[in-house]
């Protein structure tokens, strides 16, 4: 029979401390307006409660520590502390906090673990982490039902239903290895459809037992010396909606660029780029944003960090108005590491820019060597980077930026404000992005949107848009992967969210490589199985951002007919579907729900969906892609009647399995009531189709 040691050795050992290691909560008592938490050493824990407006409070020990970076700032109103028999409460409309006098915690709907095995035999108590005495961190443990699914946490290749999951939400670069629950991109922000929501708050890296190890219980812990928990409850919507009261609200996306965005790795000239646009135009394929990656001096994609010098060879001056006049507009690739040999890295450092190691010597990123880390904490930091990036956008008139990296902060780095790097692991990718964002705004024209195309980020970087999942495998299996982490973004508050279509790589390639040491674009081939490719594309063009983009060549003229000419084809059903994008853009300003909404979003009563491959796109399409070869579906509708967007075929609501020819898109809308934007849809479609076939050869 296992007892409650026992029991609590098996929790402990789950997140590799020693039952010893965690001086537990035995008791609790009123001080003042703050709930003293006595652990089992005697040290006192005071917690202080406050509401930040309907639905949300905030639990945290100590005074606090000021601002934070990823919160918005909303105000906070103290609540009273209030004997109420045995326990002590702080209440706050529909939620609150109740504190037994032997220190069980309910926070709104998450009532703490009893340490009595009577919670899924869970016998480890929360409180805090100590070694050698000190507090360094802390476990809390929260009773779940049987029933409750869990989302959020950022991205996960895994997909987004957490229960019966152990994540460790620690930002990384994932390389591109898509079989592993490992992110760029982690947000300590998990939510129930019953009605609760549980942010830590904190920038370093958070562990959540999700039911995994005690089936019943959420255990979480993280390494700091403040307790800081903000609790939410609501529907799905109402929970989603007040964690951006409290992290900021999700950043706009302007209309061009809801448009196609067509990049690979990288293009390396002017000349280059205007071969492929003409290739683009004699097929019928309209871009409106190139994106290049290898626009500065140098091997960037060897080093994969910013000198911030232009190639004025491969790149003369004028060449983004030229292109600009062809109606395209330009991304710039950058991140923020510096590579050690350069003249920014001596400038940088001369200035004293650079984060530091204990030792004195200035921090590299964790995983390669000589890629210098910027300290974003420092404000001289910041202005410099200010400068960089509005001078850059002043000078070649840059549309967009793609922020890319910013993952390996090493744990013992040293920071300006004070901090080391494992308290920013997770924030730091959320300063660089802040802190282009807020120079892109500077450099641009009053009242445009900046638009980013950012890989990394944390708590409140769904202010910074649009954010894509990175480096997907050229399989398949990639592109499932890809689907399910942005599913998972789109539950973590993130509003937009893209992928690179086609995949970023294919196994065995180093095209990309040598083509960059040779200068010779020629080494790029369409190296993409050619169906997966068309359904890759059709995934593309119904998600919320459009790009193209890999270590091969991505356009869709690239590809053997009928894959390319359908791929071609399916931009332009992009093209047409530009008003509704528009209007989405609307309302997910007006609402902040994700423009791409997962099943448990859109109907989290339907458990039995949670976990589905399918999305609706706004409010009003269903898409759900074709994920294997051969184009069968399986697909769940609502109630009513239901049209396939190109084919025209009627379905009821309920399951059906559909075959899709490789002409036919996995995107259906409502037959019975048809959407206001649907006629200008078919009639702009219709427009091009016929435009395109006047024009071909």
């Amino acid at each position: 029979m296992l007892n409650l040691s026992s029991a609590a050795r098996l929790d402990a050992a789950a997140f590799g401390i020693d039952v010893s290691d965690v001086d537990s909560w035995v008791s609790a008592r009123r001080d003042g307006d703050r709930i003293a938490l006595v652990r089992e050493s005697g040290a006192i824990d005071h917690l202080t409660v406050t509401a930040v407006g309907q639905g949300v409070v905030r639990v945290r020990s100590g005074a606090g520590s000021g601002e934070s970076s990823m919160l918005s700032g909303a105000a906070e109103t103290a609540l009273p502390v209030v004997a109420d028999g045995d326990s002590l409460t702080a209440g706050h409309g529909a939620i609150g906090v109740r504190v037994t006098s032997d220190a069980h915690l309910q926070l709104g709907a998450l009532a703490s673990t009893s340490g009595d095995g009577s919670m899924g035999g869970s016998g480890l108590r929360p409180g805090a982490l100590t070694a050698d005495g000190d507090t360094i961190g802390w476990l809390a443990r929260f009773a779940m039902t049987p029933t409750a699914s869990v989302f959020g946490g950022g991205e996960s290749v895994q997909g987004p239903q957490l229960r019966g999951r152990t994540r460790v939400m620690r930002n990384v670069e994932t390389s591109g290895f898509t079989a592993y629950d490992r992110a760029y991109l982690n947000v300590p922000f998990i939510w129930s459809p019953e009605g609760w929501g549980l942010l830590v708050h904190t920038g370093g890296t958070v562990t959540m037992d999700i039911g995994d190890t005690a089936g019943d219980v959420l255990s979480v812990m993280w390494r700091g010396g403040e307790l800081d928990l903000f609790v939410f409850e609501g529907t799905p919507h109402e929970i989603l909606s007040r964690y951006h009261r409290v992290t900021g609200e999700p950043g706009t996306v302007p209309g061009w660029a809801l448009g196609t965005w067509m990049s690979r790795c990288s293009y390396f000239s002017e000349a280059e780029i205007h071969q492929m646009l003409d290739e683009a135009e004699a097929a019928g394929c309209r871009i409106d944003v190139v994106h290049v990656d290898a626009w500065q001096t140098g091997e960037v994609l060897v080093d994969l960090a910013c000198n911030w010098e232009l190639d004025t060879r491969r790149f003369p001056s004028g060449w983004v108005g030229r292109l600009r006049e062809r109606g395209v507009r330009v991304s710039l690739w950058h991140n923020p590491y510096i590579p050690a040999e350069s003249a920014a890295a001596r400038e940088a450092a001369e200035l004293g820019l650079f984060a530091s190691m204990p030792d004195g010597s200035v921090a590299e990123s964790a995983d390669i060597p000589g890629r210098l880390l910027l300290d974003l904490t420092n404000p001289a930091t910041l202005a410099w980077w200010h400068e960089k990036i509005t001078t850059l956008v002043g000078t070649e008139e840059v549309a967009a930026i793609k922020t890319d990296f910013g993952e390996e902060v090493p744990d013992e780095a040293v920071f300006a404000d004070g901090r080391r790097g494992w308290q920013i692991r997770n924030e730091y990718a959320h300063l660089y992005q802040r802190a282009s964002s807020r120079a892109l705004v500077a450099a641009l024209p009053e009242g445009e949107a900046p638009v980013m195309f950012v890989r990394s980020g944390t708590t409140g970087s769904q202010q910074y848009p649009c954010h894509w999942v990175g480096d997907s495998a050229s399989t398949w299996g990639g592109m499932v992967a890809a689907l399910r982490s942005a599913l998972s973004m789109s539950l973590s508050g993130f509003a937009w969210v893209s992928h690179d279509v086609g995949g970023f790589w294919v196994a065995g390639s180093d095209a990309h490589m040598r083509a960059s040491r040779d200068g010779d674009p020629s080494h790029y081939t369409a190296d993409v199985d050619p169906e997966l490719y068309l359904r890759w594309t059709q995934w593309g063009v119904f998600s919320p951002v459009l790009r193209f983009h890999g270590a091969g060549r991505r356009e869709p003229f690239a590809y053997p007919a009928p894959f390319g000419s359908l791929a071609v084809a399916a931009t332009r059903v992009r093209e047409a579907l530009r008003e509704y994008l528009e209007l989405c853009a609307r309302r997910t300003a007006q609402t902040g729900l994700p423009v791409m909404r997962p099943m448990a979003l859109a109907f989290p009563e339907r458990t039995e969906l949670h976990d589905r491959l399918q999305y609706v796109l706004g409010e009003d399409i269903v898409v759900a892609p074709v994920l294997q070869s051969g184009g069968a579906v399986t697909v769940w509708l609502p109630e009513g009647k239901w049209r396939t967007l190109i084919g025209g075929r009627v379905f009821d609501g309920g399951w059906h399995t559909v075959q899709f020819d490789l002409d036919d898109f996995p995107a259906f809308v409502r037959d019975d009531v048809q959407p206001g934007w649907l006629p200008a849809f078919h009639s702009t479609l219709h427009h091009l189709t016929d435009r395109s076939t006047v024009e071909q050869p």
